[in-house]
């Protein structure tokens, strides 16, 4: 398994880390969160949880309350998770 280093701005609350991995198997829902100064968290995990034929969602929210939606996505690479958390930011 290997972490994706990010490129986040100090002030950002990080929480666990953005993987990558050959066996799905070690992919999680529950990889990463990122709590903004502006008060809207980032979600990063792998859905479904080890399913080879899943892929990585990205849930944004206003504040911790996931009911608060503001997009949901999916990417199948990690670095597209990347890009879209840059134009989140």
């Amino acid at each position: 398994m290997i972490t994706i280093p990010l490129s986040l701005d100090p002030k950002c609350k990080v929480i666990g880390a953005l993987y990558e991995s050959d066996d799905v198997r070690e992919l999680s829902q529950d990889m990463l969160e990122i709590h903004l100064p502006s008060g809207v968290s980032i979600e990063v995990g792998w859905t479904p949880e080890a399913d080879p034929n899943g892929a990585y969602e990205v849930l944004v929210c206003c504040g911790l309350e996931v009911n608060r939606k503001i997009a949901l996505t999916t990417a199948a690479e990690a670095k597209l998770v990347i890009e879209g958390l840059a134009v989140t930011m």
